[in-house]
């Protein structure tokens, strides 16, 4: 009897259809940024970290350089905070973007993803602007924004 085993097979296929359609409905917590915003992810063990205190000392210097390159800016601080430092921070929690990125609660960290949601650069220590700006600089789609922008 073969028509049984068609039958339990389209079942278990129409389960795992349903499945990846559940997954994809509620989206990954960055996938509002693709194609419009490149994210600089900042992980903290806490809000007095002094590392995160530096990273927030450089940006605030160069706020107009991020803006020019479409970036948005948020902290994940330990495993349960998600803060905004330059536009709007995510919806996801800050244990699923650690988890995403594989980086503990107890480190310090900063993640560049560019526009297509991939990671770009990737550093343990507070980072001077000047070296994010080379590298998002340096991207085939910031080139072509540039010459559309003529800066």
């Amino acid at each position: 009897m073969v028509l049984p085993h068609i039958f339990a097979m389209r079942l278990i296929l129409t389960a795992i259809a349903a499945s990846f359609l559940a997954v994809s409905a509620h989206g990954e917590p960055l996938d509002a940024y693709l194609w419009k915003n490149r994210l600089m992810i900042i992980f903290a063990p806490s809000l007095d970290d002094h590392q995160l205190v530096d990273q927030r000392e450089l940006n605030v210097h160069a706020i107009e350089g991020l803006k020019a390159r479409d970036m948005v800016v948020f902290a994940v601080i330990g495993g349960d905070r998600v803060n905004p430092e330059l536009g709007p921070a995510p919806a996801g929690d800050a244990a699923d973007l650690r988890r995403r990125f594989g980086i503990a609660e107890s480190r310090f960290a900063i993640v560049l993803v560019g526009k297509d949601g991939t990671e770009k650069f990737r550093s343990a220590a507070p980072v001077d602007l000047s070296v994010v700006f080379d590298i998002v600089d340096g991207m085939p789609m910031r080139r072509r924004e540039m010459r559309e922008r003529r800066i």
